[in-house]
């Protein structure tokens, strides 16, 4: 009957407290195979990406689906948060406690608003 040896291989970074020179060319081989899987990845993407536009597939939002930059301004709450940010009197972070509108809310509505000239830059 033969016998079988078993050997358990460690690879250690730090052998006696100095860096294992096997372990750091071990690294450096798997770093490289992986950036270059990376790549791979992004080609095939790429080319799964063309093949579907060459087959009609449209990618992005649908066509109607963002809402028009008036009628965002034209909502309630947001008529009002203008009305403030037109004060000029009250901060960002006042008006959201105010109308209960999130931080990002306000700084749409202003972005919106200076793009639309209802609101002057100050």
């Amino acid at each position: 009957m033969p016998v079988q040896l078993k050997t358990l291989v460690y690879l250690d970074s730090i052998i006696d407290g100095k860096p294992n020179p096997i372990f750091k060319l071990f690294s450096h081989i798997v770093s490289v195979i992986a950036e270059q899987e990376k790549e791979l990845i992004k080609e095939r993407t790429e080319a799964g990406k063309v093949a579907a536009r060459n087959n009609g597939v449209v990618f992005g939002r649908k066509a109607g689906s963002n809402e028009r930059k008036i009628d965002f301004l034209n909502k309630e709450n947001n008529k009002l948060i203008l009305r403030y940010l037109n004060e000029g009197k009250t901060t960002i972070r006042e008006i959201a406690k105010i109308t209960d509108a999130s931080t990002a809310t306000i700084m749409k509505v202003k972005k919106v608003a200076i793009e639309t000239k209802q609101l002057k830059v100050a």
